[in-house]
């Protein structure tokens, strides 16, 4: 019995053999495992813990009774709670008059919806501002945009992380 991932989120893939070590990039993974049941002819490839990097392709190679390889494919997909990611905009100071973007780069699945906060929770619904997906879109900025905006991340999993940065309007 052999089991293959083909990992979609960065493209690496391993190969789980039963009679040899677990190797991932040519290195022992130890938070896999391959588990033969005592009383049937059942096997099971145990995640431990599951990464919200190892959805892709899953593949169990088996060789029958003819020495013929037989394979099963299915597909691994990995709920996980939203993450905010770092490549979300940080502070920003812009002159008055300016039209400004706030993004809020987000993963997890399902995929995350984002809702966009100022911290001093004046209303975004001003004519000026409009949200657009993960994009906070502020038109012709004045000294009252000036403040914390804060980007919530969260799916039928839960909340996951925010982010807040610092608008500053000169």
């Amino acid at each position: 019995v052999e089991w293959s991932l083909e990992r979609f989120n960065d493209g690496k893939n391993f190969t789980l053999a039963v009679d040899t070590d677990v190797l991932q990039f040519n290195q022992p993974v130890p938070r896999l495992q391959a588990i033969h049941g005592t009383d049937s002819s059942d096997w099971q490839l145990i995640f431990d813990p599951l990464d919200r990097d190892d959805i892709g392709n899953l593949t169990c190679r088996l060789t029958d009774t003819n020495l013929r390889d037989v394979y099963l494919t299915r597909f691994l997909n990995v709920i996980s709670e939203p993450v905010v990611l770092e490549s979300s905009t940080k502070d920003i100071e812009v002159n008055e008059g300016d039209t400004v973007t706030l993004i809020c780069n987000a993963q997890g699945y399902p995929t995350p919806n984002i809702e966009w906060q100022k911290a001093d929770a004046q209303p975004l619904s001003l004519g000026h501002i409009r949200q657009v997906g993960s994009q906070l879109h502020l038109y012709q900025v004045t000294s009252r945009d000036s403040g914390i905006y804060k980007c919530l991340a969260s799916n039928l999993v839960g909340f996951g992380s925010e982010w807040t940065l610092k608008l500053s309007v000169r």
